[in-house]
């Protein structure tokens, strides 16, 4: 399985509304994210973790903290990805490797 790496996330004006494009390494596929896309993914990351780490009554890591991450990414409106990567180092989540 190969990590495609997103290489561009921007807003797209479509008709009144603004939609996120996601742009992938070969720039020939976009993706064009529904919330339930999104719930579906991070529900799944969610369970991962749990795996990964213990369930929640173990510790704290799992899907507790994807959750807070998330909602932390969200309510400092995020733009840059500086500011991602220092949220990251927080949640000690550690960069991806391609």
């Amino acid at each position: 399985m190969k990590y495609m790496k997103p290489t561009a996330i921007l807003y797209k004006d479509m008709g009144d509304k603004k939609w996120v494009e996601v742009y992938f390494d070969n720039e020939t596929e976009v993706w064009i994210p529904a919330l339930i896309d999104l719930a579906e993914i991070l529900a799944k990351i969610g369970v991962c973790e749990d795996e990964k780490y213990g369930f929640p009554e173990r510790n704290v890591k799992g899907a507790k903290m994807v959750s807070e991450f998330i909602a932390e990414a969200i309510d400092l409106n995020i733009e840059h990805r500086k500011e991602l990567e220092e949220l990251c180092k927080k949640y000690g989540i550690p960069p991806r490797a391609t």
